[in-house]
């Protein structure tokens, strides 16, 4: 239970030491922190991911690097959000054989063989189809100049509907997505997935948002962490290392990009610009100190640190006053609103609830009820969606059972080291991962990813000795 506890102490201090510590050098002594509680950690359990960006955001949110209004039950809803991380902690250590953690390791064996060169070649394909059906609908179909971010962006947040080209382009990215995990895993056909990845990354570009983009990068980064903890040996050819260093220059840039040009349309915007748009449209105020900072960095990436320090701190806040503004039932049953994709497909045939997820849409577009210190548009954390599925009570049985779930899929991946219990595995983190933003199988491209997952994991024996396959061992 060390993590909750951890969290908990993280949270409680930082509220206490902002009254006395300027928001830079508290900022800076909590990430410090955090990696001394982190770094003997096994990083292959989805709790360690968990408790990392659940405590990067309370860091991020309550250092003072950004003045938020709080509201007056400010307490409250700390404890409140405490308590619904306790509850996956505890789902998950209740679950947990500890002979899992302290022996764990990790097999690639499938990921060198014939069958895995084939899936990489399938869904290289799948990618490349994907985006050209992508550029069809955004080019030819509605007319949009895909470089202007701009434009599109407007596109995408006023469409009511898409089209079969879209619909298919979204469930056919899900092969980039694998083809990440295949990358580093497999040491055979790393160019085919290395295309698939950027048409992967494409199909942000095509939208100028960030999701698919940022997926890439936070599963690099985990990717890094388990290489280093269990010794993979993990190397890239010459080639390879250009395509890669290619790949995170066309990220960077694009990042600048949408930052000045996404939601402003004037050229060069610089960052006190886009502080002050931030700042009056949320009606926050960023730290002076942290402006004087920015100042040092290169001008390249000015925009883009001013704009993800406001997107990966906002999101406690902005739950807070959807809280305040929107009203939770007690008990809820709307669980087709979790998953979008299949939502939109049950009301083609009959509409649970009398209102379709089109109607919804509509009405809320149409709302002007929402009022608040932070916009309407933010991320409230998967909390805010999960409430309005399933309610004040149905959320705490469905976070503890999702703790339950993570144990069980990590400790029959250690028993078995079945390939598609570790690519579960690593789809729970990164859906973890996302549980600071929102409900990450609102996504097409991840909920075909799951369910490409429980199709291969049918029938699987979980109690299957692992004797036959060769394995890296987590290294403390």
């Amino acid at each position: 239970m060390k993590f909750l506890l951890y969290t908990i102490i993280n949270t409680l201090s930082i509220l206490f030491a902002r009254q006395f510590i300027s928001p830079v050098v508290l900022f800076l002594l909590f990430y410090i922190l955090l990696y001394f509680q982190c770094r003997r950690e096994n990083p292959l359990q989805p709790v360690f991911w968990l408790f990392v960006i659940w405590n990067v955001l309370i860091i991020n949110s309550f250092s003072n690097i950004i003045y938020f209004i709080a509201p007056p039950d400010f307490e409250y809803f700390v404890a409140y959000i405490l308590s619904i991380l306790s509850t996956f902690f505890l789902g998950y250590e209740v679950t947990l054989k500890k002979r899992y953690v302290s022996e764990a390791c990790i097999s690639l064996d499938f990921f060198q063989t014939r069958k895995a060169m084939l899936l990489s070649k399938v869904f290289c394909i799948m990618s490349i189809i994907a985006v050209f059906l992508n550029v069809f609908d955004v080019v030819f179909i509605n007319g949009l100049n895909i470089f202007n971010p701009f434009e599109l962006r407007n596109y995408v947040n006023n469409k009511t509907s898409a089209s079969i080209f879209s619909q298919i382009s979204s469930i056919l990215y899900f092969g980039g997505l694998i083809s990440i995990f295949l990358f580093f895993l497999s040491k055979k056909n790393r160019m085919y997935n290395f295309i698939s990845i950027f048409c992967y990354m494409l199909g942000s570009i095509l939208s100028a948002g960030r999701q698919q983009l940022f997926q890439v990068f936070l599963l690099f980064g985990v990717f890094v962490v388990i290489n280093r903890a269990y010794r993979l040996k993990f190397k890239l050819y010459k080639t390879e290392k250009i395509a890669v260093l290619g790949m995170f220059i066309i990220l960077i840039l694009y990042l600048g990009l949408i930052a000045n040009k996404r939601n402003f349309e004037a050229d060069n915007v610089d960052p006190d610009f886009i502080c002050n748009f931030y700042e009056t449209s949320n009606n926050i105020q960023f730290c002076e100190d942290y402006k004087s900072f920015i100042s040092f960095l290169p001008t390249a990436i000015q925009g883009p640190v001013v704009e993800m320090t406001f997107y990966f701190s906002h999101q406690l806040y902005a739950f807070m006053e959807r809280t305040q503004n929107l009203d939770y039932d007690f008990i809820q049953f709307k669980y087709l609103r979790f998953i979008p994709f299949i939502e939109r497909q049950v009301d083609k045939i009959y509409v649970f609830g009398g209102e379709s997820q089109y109607d919804r849409f509509q009405k809320n577009q149409n709302s002007s009820s929402y009022s608040g210190n932070i916009i309407s548009t933010a991320w409230a954390t998967i909390i805010n969606s999960s409430l309005l599925s399933f309610g004040y009570i149905g959320i705490y049985i469905l976070v503890f059972l999702h703790g339950i779930i993570a144990a069980k899929i990590y400790m029959w991946y250690q028993n078995s080291l079945n390939p598609y219990l570790l690519l579960a595995n690593f789809a729970n983190i990164l859906y973890l991962l996302y549980t600071i933003m929102f409900n990450l199988l609102a996504e097409t491209s991840f909920l075909f990813f799951v369910l490409f997952l429980l199709f291969n994991l049918y029938k699987v024996d979980v109690s299957k000795s692992k004797c036959d396959h060769s394995c890296f061992q987590w290294h403390k």
